[in-house]
């Protein structure tokens, strides 16, 4: 549901100069569908979620006192706790980018709730993000998808390949 802005950005997007072309990194809630490996790793009160598309690392901040810092960054500021045997997870002072691979742009006032839900037997994490940004959409959506637990792949080095594209 995009804005009229964002509806005159993607209009004017050039695909040939998408930044991850030229092995530019997705910021979140982007990097999210990557089709990398990833772990979670508690590290004292945060979450590492450790992503192998390029070698992201997102904290999660468990700590129901953590402040987001001033600036924003590429995967924001992530506050998570528990509700039974979800995470759920609310970012915010993430900085301007693309929302997605076509040119969607999202802004500085982009706030997102996740939730990973473990399946019963923990071979399945369902995942749902709820996505807000008033400046390029004009309502508040859910994205869902899930990660299927491998235990044979880990997180490994990322090695991207630059992509060359002649344009004729």
């Amino acid at each position: 549901p995009l804005t009229s802005a964002a509806e005159a950005v993607v209009a004017e997007w050039n695909p040939l100069d998408n930044d991850l072309l030229r092995c530019g990194t997705k910021g979140t809630p982007l990097i999210m569908i990557t089709p990398a490996p990833v772990e979670f790793v508690v590290d004292g009160d945060t979450i590492e979620m450790r992503i192998e598309e390029y070698d992201s690392l997102r904290v999660i901040h468990m700590n129901p006192d953590a402040e987001a810092p001033d600036e924003y960054t590429q995967f924001g500021s992530s506050r998570g706790r528990f509700d039974g045997n979800t995470l759920v997870v609310e970012t915010d002072h993430i900085q301007d980018q693309y929302f997605d691979p076509d040119g969607v742009p999202q802004g500085e006032s982009m706030s997102l709730v996740e939730r990973f839900v473990p399946n019963a037997d923990y071979s399945r994490l369902d995942y749902r993000i709820t996505v807000t940004d008033p400046v390029n959409f004009t309502e508040s959506f859910d994205l869902t998808r899930y990660f299927t637990w491998k235990p044979e792949m880990t997180v490994v080095p990322y090695e991207c390949l630059e992509r060359d594209w002649a344009v004729e």
